[in-house]
């Protein structure tokens, strides 16, 4: 867990159903996580604080395991919000209305040109590099909604280049997208 702008971000699970060469998180090689040790960190939340709900994918975990730690942050009064890649949407519609946001990572290689499933209520994302670039564009002319689009962010361990400084100006001075999409094509928080 760690924390961003008084904000926590939360790890749940690190199982993931994608494998992201950009995973940020770098999920594939991290030591599982039990619900015992994520009750531990909700302890350390304060109370009233935001709570970023992550992974690895939380829909991977059962909707048991959900539920405590759903309740948990309740029982602090926490805001919470979600990223996922769809799965925890498809399996899970019921509970969305605990999130005040769902960040949804809806496409996990822009060259793919995969169909977007498309749910209300939800912050759709996009992740971008220089050699996506162009397939980038085809989901942001395709779909009529509002982006938020995020630069890929180098791991030293992963050999793929990120988005370049004129290529993220060109889509910000070209494109409509989520009003913090500039920050974090631009690189920085």
């Amino acid at each position: 867990m760690h924390v961003i702008n008084n904000e926590y971000i939360l790890p749940i699970t690190y199982k993931c159903n994608w494998k992201c060469k950009y995973c940020i998180a770098d999920t594939h090689n991290q030591k599982p996580l039990n619900i015992d040790k994520v009750l531990e960190k909700i302890k350390k939340i304060p109370c009233n604080s935001v709570v970023h709900l992550e992974g690895g994918e939380p829909g991977m975990l059962d909707k048991k395991e959900l539920m405590i730690i759903i309740k948990n942050l309740q029982l602090k009064q926490c805001k919470l919000f979600l990223n996922t890649n769809g799965l925890f949407l498809e399996k899970y519609p019921e509970l969305t209305h605990y999130m005040e946001d769902i960040l949804y990572h809806c496409v996990e290689d822009l060259s793919s040109r995969k169909e977007i499933v498309l749910y209300d209520d939800v912050t759709y994302m996009l992740v971008v590099d220089d050699d996506t670039l162009e397939d980038l564009e085809w989901y942001l002319n395709k779909y009529p909604i509002t982006f938020f689009v995020s630069r890929a962010i180098p791991r030293p361990d992963v050999k793929y280049k990120s988005l370049s400084k004129k290529n993220a100006l060109y889509l910000i001075k070209n494109y409509k997208m989520h009003h913090d999409s500039v920050k974090y094509l631009l690189g920085y928080e």
